[in-house]
């Protein structure tokens, strides 16, 4: 997940990479600076125009007809001023989803699957990225942006590009959300996971045969309450 997060970086960043990093300063008990990092030269990977075109796309999953990251619209995002796109993903057998969201000050990553990849969601529309990773996403940004002390992190794209660009781009529909007519969401999860019994038992995995069982017997309705 972190090398697909920091692959994401690079058109947000004009094309420019720059190698994650976890610590950028140590200091001792009494305040010495034992290490601090300093930033080598960013690596040109890609063209600009590519990485232009590139975020253009990551943006039209939020307004074009047909986009997997609309589904950010239903929280609240879009009262700090600040711009959202983004890619789903979804293994085979739904055994794995992921959602990578973008802004042009942050980039963030959820992946959501089982231990084994015998363990997965019983149907595309219950273990899709935008149903099951998305929302992590979401919430990790509500918080983010809401902080008063956390300012850096908002922004908007440019609208217009810092180069020519050859070819012609406009994945930006007119979308808007859908404004909700009721106070709360009933989201019905019957059958949501299953196993393939046989599977697990070639890797002596009964344990989650009957975990799973226990999920399909105690399946119910949730009710979230909007924000």
């Amino acid at each position: 997940m972190l090398e697909l997060v920091n692959a994401y970086t690079t058109p947000i960043n004009d094309g420019q990479s720059h190698d994650p990093v976890l610590v950028t300063r140590i200091e001792d008990q009494n305040g010495n600076i034992l290490y601090e990092y300093k930033a080598p030269p960013p690596t040109q990977a890609i063209p600009y125009e590519t990485a232009f075109l590139m975020t253009e796309m990551l943006k039209g999953g939020m307004t074009e007809p047909g986009g997997t990251s609309k589904a950010l619209w239903a929280y609240d995002l879009f009262r700090y001023d600040t711009d959202f796109g983004g890619k789903t993903g979804t293994s085979s057998n739904h055994s794995d989803a992921w959602f990578v969201g973008v802004t042009p000050k942050l980039v963030g990553g959820a992946w959501v699957g089982g231990e084994h990849r015998s363990i997965h969601f019983r149907t595309g529309e219950l273990g899709q990225g935008s149903r099951t990773a998305l929302p992590i996403f979401a919430y990790f940004m509500e918080q983010v942006l809401k902080d008063k002390d956390l300012p850096q992190y908002r922004g908007k794209f440019p609208t217009t590009p810092k180069e020519k660009i050859s070819k012609p781009y406009g994945c930006n529909g007119d979308y808007r959300p859908v404004p909700r007519d009721t106070d709360s969401v009933a989201i019905v999860l019957p059958d949501s996971l299953i196993a393939d019994e046989e599977e697990l038992q070639k890797i002596n995995l009964k344990d989650h045969i009957e975990q799973n069982q226990l999920i399909e017997q105690n399946s119910k309705t949730i009710r979230i309450p909007s924000r």
